[in-house]
């Protein structure tokens, strides 16, 4: 090997290591409560048992032109078999969980798994704020069923008379769910 490829592998290590070190940093610190870096997270890793899924959407607010940057989103959900398993000094802090701020398009992207049926229906829990806004806890629940994935349909969201546009659940040719989700908040 080379001086200059040898040189090349050093530096790429030590990037990658140093990826590590930030990633290992922030689980030490409870979900809620890390600083969100991106628009576009990753809940589980990629050797999570479970069904890949997909969430994207943007975050609107009622009465105003366009949807809302830099709103900040919390999501956590069980993992395949309906477990959040994980508490920390007594207090809820779920092992499948992500924090995220929404893009200069107010768009965000999560990736992860197809949740277990934790309480019933497959879901995911948001909790989302900003400046401006009164923070909202809200639940997007999954079905592959078209009956439940109506955008009328009273389940979809928490709590009821929440808004929001929901695409239904649709696999790609790789088997990974993919769903809309644009929160309309108050």
């Amino acid at each position: 090997m080379t001086w200059t490829r040898r040189a090349l592998a050093v530096l790429a290590l030590g990037a990658a290591l140093a990826g590590c070190a930030k990633h290992a940093a922030q689980t030490d610190v409870p979900c809620r409560d890390r600083k969100p870096e991106s628009s576009d997270i990753v809940i589980a890793p990629p050797g999570e048992p479970g069904e890949r899924l997909e969430v994207t959407g943007a975050v609107y607010r009622r009465g105003r032109a366009g949807a809302v940057a830099g709103v900040t989103i919390y999501a956590y959900h069980s993992d395949s078999t309906g477990s959040y398993t994980r508490s920390s000094g007594g207090r809820f802090n779920p092992r499948l969980c992500g924090i995220l701020r929404t893009d200069s398009l107010d768009r965000y992207r999560i990736r992860t798994i197809m949740p277990g049926h934790a309480e019933g229906t497959p879901h995911i829990h948001f909790e989302v704020w900003g400046k401006g806004l009164v923070p909202r806890s809200l639940v997007l629940n999954l079905s592959s069923s078209p009956r439940l994935v109506a955008p009328e349909n009273p389940l979809l969201a928490w709590p009821p008379g929440a808004k929001g546009r929901q695409s239904g659940l649709a696999r790609d040719s790789s088997g990974v769910y993919h769903c809309t989700w644009d929160i309309l908040l108050e």
